[in-house]
């Protein structure tokens, strides 16, 4: 289920958002309408107006009542699409104004809302899942004067597991066996790494190696030794499972972690795609 916004819609919505202000002769907003994000005319640089657009994409929100399903989910998916396009740290802004919009609504909406988030940025099938920008909304909500008892404890936990292996932090080490022998993780060396999380006999794990196989760049660098790459079955692997049960969150096969020589996490169980964008940005440095 691929929902995320390709970048010339991102583009098409920053470029919309530009200084643009219901005038004379234009259609009225429907009642029920998600409102619009206006861009300052100050901004003029799209980087500038996307992180812009990230951070105060529900500024204007007060209600979701009336909004039909459509309408709110291509909204959502619009936002947490943007998030994927910014800095990382101005992502957690921009979900940190998030979570102030939702002290302001009714619970109602606030789950309504938190429904949809949490869907696309920590369903384990959605291409713009991000567990750090979830963590950073789990721990919010896990202390929301609007989020239920009953669901408290349920955010707090899902916050603890999304914190382990952020983004920046070094991946916990772990035994496993591969081709007959025990070594761990920290053994491994290569400039890049891509620990990849599978099982030979899942077919979206087939699917990944041939993709993977197909992406320009992916095979010539695994080739020369630029990218390492360390292949996990947890599913056969006793020591592997025992080990990574306790130190990483492995919610669906397969999950692909990006790390540098020194073993820190560059990207967290991120979608082919992402890591080539990632290493393909790096060439072009």
């Amino acid at each position: 289920m691929k929902r995320i916004v390709p970048l010339i819609l991102v583009c098409a919505l920053v470029a919309s958002c530009f200084g643009r202000k219901p005038g004379t002769g234009e259609a009225a907003p429907k009642a029920a309408a998600f409102p619009t994000v206006t861009v300052p005319g100050v901004i003029t640089d799209p980087a500038e107006a996307t992180t812009w657009i990230a951070e105060h994409f529900f500024d204007e929100v007060t209600t979701v009542t009336g909004l039909d399903s459509t309408s709110l989910e291509q909204a959502v998916g619009t936002w947490t699409s943007l998030l994927t396009a910014i800095p990382a740290e101005k992502g957690g802004d921009a979900v940190k104004g998030y979570l102030a919009r939702l002290e302001t609504l009714s619970g109602p909406d606030a789950a309504r809302l938190n429904d949809l988030v949490e869907r696309y940025l920590y369903d384990p099938n959605s291409p713009v899942r991000n567990e750090d920008l979830f963590a950073g909304m789990a721990r919010g909500l896990a202390t929301a004067k609007n989020t239920p008892d009953s669901l408290r404890t349920h955010y707090a936990y899902l916050a603890e597991k999304c914190a382990l292996n952020a983004v920046g932090t070094r991946a916990a080490d772990f035994l496993f066996t591969q081709n007959g022998r025990v070594r761990s993780l920290y053994s491994v060396m290569g400039d890049k790494i891509l620990l990849i999380f599978g099982n030979p006999e899942c077919s979206a794990c087939r699917e990944l190696h041939a993709a993977l196989d197909e992406m320009e760049g992916i095979p010539e660098r695994i080739a020369s030794g630029k990218l390492v790459l360390v292949e996990v079955n947890p599913d056969e692997d006793a020591i592997a499972k025992a080990e990574t049960d306790r130190s990483y969150h492995i919610r669906a096969i397969p999950s692909m972690y990006l790390l540098d020589a020194d073993k820190t996490v560059l990207l967290k169980d991120a979608p082919a795609e992402r890591i080539l964008t990632y290493l393909r940005k790096e060439d072009a440095i």
